[in-house]
C-alpha cells in the first residue's frame, strides 16, 4: 500500500483549523471583553464587528476547502480513502476519472467516483511530489 497524499494534508486538515480557532478565537474574545475605546485609531466597536466577521468567514472558508481534503493510499487494485477518523475502500473500477488542478503554490487531485461512498463521489487530496506520478 502506497500513500500518495502529502504530509501537508495532515497539517492543513488538523493543525491549521486548530491553531486558527485557538489563536484567532482568543484575539476575538479579548476584543469582545476589552475596555478600550480605540484600537489603532479605530473605534473598538468596528474592530469587534470586523474580528467576529473575519473569524466566521474564515471558518466557513476552511470548512469548504480544507475539510474536504483526504488522505489517499493505493494498492494493486484498491484505493483507500482516509479521513483521519474514517476509512473507505474503493476498487479501481469505481473511479470515473482523475483530475489534477495546479495552483501556484500547490497542486490538488480530485478523484471522481462512479458511485457515491461515505465521503461522496468527489475525493480531493494534496498529492505527494515524490509518490504521485
Amino acid at each position: 500500500m502506497t500513500n500518495v497524499s502529502s504530509i501537508l494534508t495532515l497539517a492543513l486538515r488538523i493543525f491549521l483549523p486548530t491553531f486558527f480557532i485557538v489563536f484567532y478565537g482568543l484575539l476575538m474574545t479579548v476584543s469582545l471583553f476589552s475596555k478600550e475605546e480605540y484600537i489603532a485609531s479605530l473605534p473598538m466597536s468596528y474592530f469587534r464587528i470586523f474580528s467576529i466577521t473575519m473569524f466566521f468567514a474564515t471558518l466557513i472558508i476552511i470548512y469548504f476547502t480544507v475539510f474536504k481534503l483526504r488522505r489517499v493510499e493505493l494498492d494493486s487494485n484498491t484505493v483507500f480513502i482516509i479521513d483521519y477518523f474514517k476509512q473507505a475502500t474503493y476498487p479501481y473500477q469505481n473511479i470515473k476519472n482523475i483530475e489534477e488542478h495546479n495552483y501556484m503554490l500547490f497542486k490538488t487531485v480530485t478523484i471522481n467516483l462512479e458511485q457515491s461512498g461515505i465521503f461522496g463521489n468527489r475525493i480531493t487530496f494534496v498529492p505527494s511530489g515524490r509518490r504521485w506520478p
